[in-house]
């Protein structure tokens, strides 16, 4: 609980920094003062006013974009999977918290054959079921085409600065979902969500802390996996009586 509640912190102090530094604009300059109230240099965008130097693009210019790859429906083809390639789904994701350190199935070579092997730091985005839901993959994975990944170029941006400015348009990219009974999202209408981004050097400080962030939750939950394991195995044996505390 302990452990789960620290990661709560962290996760709100990073998007709050966030908010104040690339939705506020108040990033400190290079006096060290709040970039948009000490009266830095605004621009007119299609995003409203944004900081001079920094530039407005759409999410397909920001790296690589595309849909997750699988033929098969899992119940369908069970000869695809009980191997040793992870594949994670959209509730995997939707439980992750933003950090992806588990999975439930994998890959058998058949399955692997049919997918694709998306690398580490991989942002994986659902578009189906839970609609705009994210999570940074921590090892490589297969995931089926009801999940978006973006790996970031890193000579324009971080993806766990995607990764925040996204969470901070999440409401609006769930109101564009479609489906009378279940929401669904479309590659295109990702592709064409529109970031403000500024100059590498601006952000380099936060991104660095976010990573510590992240790994710090990251190692936290791995923590708590191994106590949950240690509790399930030792409970049934102390309600049984087959394990005794003097």
């Amino acid at each position: 609980e302990n452990l789960r509640k620290q990661n709560e912190t962290l996760e709100k102090i990073a998007q709050t920094l966030f908010k104040h530094w690339f939705i506020d604009f108040e990033f400190p300059n290079a006096d060290g003062q709040p970039y948009k109230s000490s009266g830095g240099e605004m621009v007119r965008s299609e995003l409203g006013d944004i900081p001079a130097g920094w530039r407005v693009e759409k999410f397909r210019e920001l790296g690589e974009l595309n849909r997750g790859k699988s033929k098969y429906r899992p119940r369908y083809a069970e000869h695809l999977y009980g191997g040793i390639y992870p594949f994670i789904q959209t509730g995997d994701i939707k439980e992750s918290k933003g950090f992806i350190t588990e999975y439930k199935q994998t890959y058998s070579e058949a399955g692997f054959a049919q997918s694709r092997l998306w690398n580490k730091e991989t942002l994986c985005i659902t578009i189906a079921a839970n609609v705009a839901e994210t999570g940074i993959l921590t090892f490589q994975s297969c995931f089926p085409d009801s999940i978006i990944g973006f790996s970031a170029d890193s000579n324009i941006c971080d993806v766990y600065f995607v990764h925040r400015a996204f969470i901070c348009k999440r409401q609006e990219i769930e109101a564009k979902a479609i489906g009378s009974v279940q929401k669904n999202l479309n590659l295109k209408t990702i592709e064409d969500i529109t970031f403000c981004i500024p100059p590498l050097t601006v952000y380099k400080e936060l991104i660095d802390l976010f990573r510590k962030f992240g790994k710090r939750i990251e190692n936290n939950k791995k923590q708590i996996q191994t106590l949950t394991q240690t509790r399930d195995t030792l409970l049934p044996q102390l309600m049984s009586g087959k394990l005794r505390i003097p």
